[in-house]
């Protein structure tokens, strides 16, 4: 199975409700607000897009394809950036 979760480079602050990450070896930082910092908080484990989703549609009100299409996109641009790896368990 394939899960995400935070790579261990990434440092990051939580203000409120909303995340901070910074990448200090490439000099970016990153905001998160609302979903995308809850996806932040549930990937300090490794968790699957099926779990990502499992999670956040007790938290909104989302359809399953919708939140699998929105989750996949997020994993993707958070990997291009570095914030999160891939791992295979």
């Amino acid at each position: 199975m394939t899960s995400y979760r935070r790579t261990a480079a990434t440092l990051f602050a939580e203000i409120d409700q909303d995340v901070v990450a910074l990448q200090a070896d490439r000099g970016f930082c990153f905001g998160m607000e609302e979903v995308t910092a809850d996806v932040w908080r549930l990937l300090a484990e490794p968790r699957s897009v099926e779990e990502l989703c499992a999670e956040l549609m007790t938290l909104y009100d989302v359809a399953p394809d919708t939140c699998r299409a929105d989750v996949e996109a997020l994993l993707r641009q958070m990997e291009a950036e570095g914030l999160i790896e891939i791992i295979s368990i």
